[in-house]
């Protein structure tokens, strides 16, 4: 029997159709029960989109969360993840949802610099809709944990200062694409040698002055645990911690991470309150 590839999600997790499945149900409800405005756009592009969901009792200075969404680059959108703001707006925070440009069309350059735009968006403009500015935390899952890394990291290459969050949760993310052009994804998305150097997050240069709590999934495969120890093995300072969530898989940890009950939603609340 072939060896399974390790990045193939479907291939690992019995109930990945039904677990997509319950995203699109359970963001749904969301939307249903939940204030929001959704298709605002933070540049010229048609995917350069973000949702708002807001807390039902909104006062001025409410915390800010980001969640970016994974799909290895190639695939989701925000309007699969909506359910993740119910820790977010439970704790009295604004959800930010933000849509990207899809690879192998757009290159991984230009997803990086939107993820920023969209920050420097809600930086400027979240104080119209009742949101601080200086309380903004950011997360990210598997693509979207890599992709959110470069808001408070810059490439090798790059000369720039990064946009300041607090803190950022990086969920089951891939922090060295050394070995995407080895898997499956390499046929669907053509990563280039310079995207694996420029835009490995193992290679970056990392704020020193933001937390960033590490999350992986107990059942997950090897690459994303490994890529977690490696990632909290370079990054500065003290302050940052990595955890495993016993018994999630690399689907079922961000369906916890949208339930305030859970362990993974509770880590999301307490984030967004203490921001």
């Amino acid at each position: 029997m072939p060896t399974k590839d390790p990045f193939k999600i479907s291939d690992h997790v019995a109930d990945f159709a039904e677990i997509s499945l319950r995203y699109a149900e359970l963001s749904a409800k969301t939307l249903d029960q939940q204030t929001h405005q959704l298709d605002i756009p933070y540049g010229e592009l048609e995917t350069e989109r973000l949702d708002l969901i807001l807390p039902k009792t909104q006062t001025r200075g409410a915390p800010v969360h980001m969640f970016i969404h994974g799909g290895y680059w190639r695939a989701g959108s925000k309007a699969d993840y909506s359910f993740i703001a119910e820790p977010i707006v439970a704790a009295g925070g604004i959800a930010v949802l933000a849509d990207y440009s899809l690879m192998p069309q757009a290159r991984m350059p230009d997803l990086v610099a939107q993820i920023r735009r969209a920050m420097e968006w809600v930086k400027q403009n979240i104080g119209d809709f009742g949101g601080e500015a200086e309380r903004i935390t950011v997360s990210g899952h598997s693509a979207g944990a890599h992709l959110a890394s470069y808001l408070a990291a810059s490439a090798p290459h790059e000369d720039r200062s990064v946009p300041n969050v607090k803190k950022l949760i990086l969920v089951s993310g891939i922090y060295d694409l050394a070995p995407i052009p080895k898997s499956f994804l390499q046929a669907e998305i053509a990563l280039t040698l310079s995207e694996v150097e420029h835009w490995s997050p193992i290679n970056a240069d990392h704020a020193p002055d933001v937390e960033r709590i590490i999350l992986v999934g107990g059942e997950e495969t090897k690459p994303f645990h490994t890529q977690a120890e490696e990632l909290r093995a370079i990054l500065p300072g003290s302050q940052h911690t990595l955890r495993t969530l016993p018994g999630l898989d690399h689907m079922s940890i961000i369906l916890e991470m949208g339930d305030p009950t859970s362990e993974a939603g509770r880590i999301l609340a307490d984030v967004v309150a203490n921001s």
